[in-house]
């Protein structure tokens, strides 16, 4: 009977650290980022993992190499950029990363997924149609 209790046991810790996959990592976010990652979590759900930040010298405002789960951001345009800009572009290369989309090409403006950066005050009038759009 010990024995079988042992194996049923050692089944029962082995099915308990089994809640995350072993390869899912969750990578805190640079400070500049933080904010923004933890309100598209909160919008999503859940936790996102193995995705990678970093501000770089790129010829646009951000990219995501979905092949390593990278995010970099140009940090000269970072800089030029309004808080509401900031989380859409954040939100657009998540949107790439974690959530697979592509840019949207039916000319629909409200999505994070249209290629284009619009204005601060076009966030703020169209931020709750634009996190439905993403999420829903």
């Amino acid at each position: 009977m010990g024995g079988v209790l042992k194996y049923l046991i050692l089944v029962a810790l082995i099915v308990a650290g089994c809640g995350k996959k072993p390869f899912q990592k969750r990578i805190p976010p640079p400070d500049a980022f933080a904010e923004y990652v933890v309100e598209f979590e909160s919008l999503l759900g859940s936790e996102i993992y193995n995705i990678y930040f970093a501000f770089g010298d790129l010829n646009s405002y951000a990219t995501c190499a979905r092949s390593t789960g990278t995010i970099t951001v140009d940090e000269t345009r970072w800089a030029d950029l309004c808080p509401l800009q900031r989380r859409a572009l954040i939100f657009h290369e998540l949107g790439h990363c974690v959530l697979m989309r592509d840019h949207t090409n039916d000319g629909d403006p409200i999505s994070y997924m249209n290629p284009a950066l619009r204005t601060c005050t076009y966030y703020e009038q169209n931020i709750d149609a634009l996190d439905a759009e993403l999420f829903n």
